[in-house]
């Protein structure tokens, strides 16, 4: 309450593992709504959770950390963190580490600011074929004739009506990366005009809470 993410980021460092880590090396790399998460045995979370990545080149004082949570501390690589993680040595919820570490950044400096035209399969309102109590909040469709990671066509989320549509013609803004998913979701706005990452993030977490993944704009 009353602590920005990075605030809560840097406490939490210097209470667990005393490390005073400084804000301007820190990079937000991607922002997770979670709520209900099958993949975990349907583990409630009702949370929104920040991922954060600092560069840190001093010495590790397990003795400075102010809390008694943490039994050992030590550097370790990335392909040293996954032995450990498929030995069932750390939790499973550590897998959005992997999706981010083990992964390129990706380049949609072609992507955004086109325009699109295509076809509403799931108007806003209706019900999520394979989870009907999942209802779809906004018009979810796809791009005609422009084929995705999964060999289906482009999936794109629509803002700039409260209306269901059939069809649609607009201008992607965002694109939305998911991590641990062959498929990006493109956001198309109807009027062509930018949307905040606030709303689209809140928006679209009915669906993307069940992944990890980050907007680009």
């Amino acid at each position: 309450m009353g602590e920005s993410s990075i605030d809560g980021a840097l406490r939490e460092a210097k209470e667990e593992v005393g490390l005073d880590l400084k804000p301007e090396n820190g990079k937000l790399l991607f922002t997770k709504l979670r709520g209900t998460d099958d993949k975990y045995g349907s583990k409630k979370f009702n949370d929104i959770m920040d991922v954060w990545l600092f560069e840190y080149d001093g010495d590790l004082h397990l003795d400075d950390a102010t809390t008694d949570e943490v039994a050992d501390c030590r550097w370790m690589t990335v392909s040293e963190i996954r032995k450990l993680y498929e030995d069932n040595r750390l939790v499973k919820t550590l897998d959005y580490f992997f999706c981010v570490m083990e992964a390129d950044e990706p380049d949609y400096s072609y992507i955004i600011g086109k325009m699109v035209s295509g076809t509403v399969d799931r108007p806003l309102g209706t019900a999520h074929p394979g989870h009907p109590e999942m209802i779809y909040p906004i018009n979810y469709g796809y791009v005609n004739n422009v084929l995705a990671g999964d060999g289906a066509e482009q999936d794109v989320y629509l803002f700039g009506t409260n209306k269901p549509l059939k069809s649609f013609q607009g201008k992607v803004v965002a694109v939305w990366h998911r991590f641990d998913d062959v498929e990006d979701k493109w956001i198309v706005s109807l009027n062509g005009e930018d949307i905040a990452e606030e709303k689209i993030l809140g928006d679209i977490s009915f669906q993307e809470q069940f992944f990890y993944g980050k907007l680009y704009k």
